[in-house]
């Protein structure tokens, strides 16, 4: 992992190369091996995203003095790429209970892909009070994480409200009251509709829309 960064830590190759270092790595066992990883992702002078990668591996190997790692390296006071690494190692084999809360705290971080290891993370877990943390989040996203959130609900609840975090609080809300107040909507229920923009009839969640336009020569030739 190491050698496919420069000294800039830029990717000296392909993604998938890497994807697959950090696959193998997360299988690898042992507690020579744990000590060794712990050691280098500790490493500062370790290029800080080969780092990054080495904390995300750790996440399927966790002790005592790994998941202890991953807690103060998930803190908002950590540089943001090893943060998200760490964020995203807590889901890797089921977030433990006592990182429930930091993952939590983690859906209001400014960063969106630490927003997006949380959501993921805390889709891998279980219980009242993370759904509960989900959909009060849900709420208040406007752009692409919105179908991370419903992903990341539907595995907790088995039910599909949608991407209107609107929906998923007023279902959460009745799913909650005693029954005797609960209503019978099974018959006349209609969800709130949120007019949801679309390019050529492909729906769009993210808040930006990026166009490339490809103005090179071969585009010239009628054959395409």
């Amino acid at each position: 992992i190491q050698t496919q960064f420069d000294d800039k830590g830029n990717l000296r190759t392909e993604q998938s190369v890497l994807d697959a270092a950090i696959t193998a790595l997360s299988k690898t066992d042992g507690e020579k091996t744990q000590v060794l990883l712990l050691k280098e992702a500790k490493n500062k002078k370790t290029v800080e995203f080969a780092r990054a990668c080495i904390i995300e591996a750790m996440g399927a190997m966790p002790n005592d003095k790994i998941l202890e790692f991953l807690k103060e390296t998930a803190s908002p006071k950590i540089q943001p790429v090893l943060r998200i690494a760490a964020l995203k190692a807590a889901g890797s084999a089921g977030p433990p209970e006592d990182f429930i809360d930091i993952l939590i705290d983690a859906l209001k971080a400014e960063e969106w892909q630490a927003r997006l290891a949380a959501i993921n993370s805390l889709g891998k877990s279980s219980g009242d009070k993370v759904t509960s943390a989900l959909i009060g989040a849900f709420k208040d996203e406007n752009g692409r994480l919105r179908e991370n959130y419903r992903e990341a609900l539907k595995k907790l609840t088995g039910v599909d409200e949608g991407l209107n975090g609107r929906e998923w609080a007023k279902w959460w809300e009745e799913k909650n009251k005693p029954a005797e107040e609960k209503k019978d909507d099974s018959k006349n229920f209609a969800k709130t509709q949120i007019d949801e923009p679309t390019y050529f009839d492909e729906p769009i969640l993210s808040k930006s829309i990026v166009f490339i336009i490809d103005v090179s020569g071969s585009m010239l030739d009628p054959s395409g």
